[in-house]
C-alpha cells in the first residue's frame, strides 16, 4: 500500500476530533494541519490549538505545515503543540535554512513546502537540508483546486534527483489529489499523497465513508 497523509483544511470543523479518529482507523499514515495566516496566502486556518488537540486523538503522525510569514518567530509555540512534523514554505521565511535546523534541534522532522511556481534548481538547492518535501500542485491555502498539471515533471525530476543523489528525503503531494491523479503522481515517484476533500467528502461526515476513502487512497499504488 502506498502512504496517504489526511489534509483537515476541507473538513467540517465541527467534526473535526470525529473525522480524525475515523481517518486513524482507516490507517491513514499522517494527519496534516494547514496553518494559515490570512497574509501569506489569504485565508485562515488552524492554530497550535488544533495541533495539540488533535495529537492527542491521532495515532498516526501529525504534520503542522505553516503556511504563513516568518515561522522561525512562532516556532516555540508550535513545538509546545507537539507535532511530530513541521513544514515551512520555501519563500515566508529569509532564513530557510536556519529554520529547518531549529526544527529538526527539537527532534522533530522538518519538511520545506515548494509552490507550484518553484522551479526545479531551487527545490534541488534546499532538498538535502529537510527531511522530506511538500511539492504544492496548486496554489496555497485553500482546499479543493484542481491540480497544475505541471507537477508531474516536477515529481519526476525531484524523484531522479534524489535516487541519483542517494537522498532519504521523502516527496509529499499535496493539493488536487483524487484517485485518477493520485496514481499517476505515485508511478512519477511520489511517496505521500496528502488527500483532502477526497477524504472529507462534504459537511455531512460519515465515518463509514472516511474509512472507505482513506483505504481507497491506501491502494492506489495495487491497482
Amino acid at each position: 500500500m502506498n502512504k496517504v497523509a489526511a489534509s483537515i483544511l476541507s473538513c467540517n470543523n465541527a467534526y473535526l476530533g470525529d473525522s480524525v479518529v475515523a481517518a486513524n482507523d482507516a490507517g491513514v499514515d499522517f494527519v496534516h494541519i494547514d496553518v494559515v495566516d490570512g497574509a501569506y496566502c489569504g485565508n485562515f486556518s488552524f492554530g497550535p490549538k488544533t495541533v495539540s488537540d488533535l495529537k492527542r486523538l491521532s495515532k498516526a503522525p501529525v504534520e503542522a505545515h505553516l503556511e504563513m510569514y516568518d515561522p522561525q518567530c512562532y516556532l516555540d509555540i508550535f513545538f509546545e503543540a507537539g507535532p511530530d512534523m513541521v513544514t515551512i514554505q520555501s519563500d515566508s521565511s529569509a532564513c530557510v535554512l536556519r529554520t529547518l535546523e531549529a526544527i529538526k534541534r527539537k527532534g522533530i522532522n522538518a519538511g520545506i513546502g515548494f509552490n507550484s511556481s518553484v522551479t526545479i534548481d531551487q527545490i534541488k538547492y534546499y532538498i538535502a537540508h529537510a527531511d522530506y518535501v511538500v511539492l504544492l500542485c496548486v496554489e496555497p491555502g485553500f482546499g479543493g483546486q484542481a491540480m497544475n498539471p505541471c507537477i508531474y515533471e516536477k515529481v519526476r525530476a525531484v524523484r531522479d534527483f534524489v535516487d541519483r543523489e542517494g537522498i532519504a528525503t521523502q516527496i509529499f503531494i499535496d493539493g488536487g489529489v483524487n484517485e485518477e491523479t493520485g496514481a499517476a503522481l505515485l508511478e512519477c515517484g511520489a511517496d505521500v499523497l496528502i488527500v483532502g476533500s477526497g477524504i472529507f467528502t462534504g459537511d455531512d461526515i460519515l465515518r463509514d465513508d472516511i474509512v472507505a476513502n482513506v483505504r481507497r487512497f491506501k491502494s492506489l499504488a495495487d491497482g
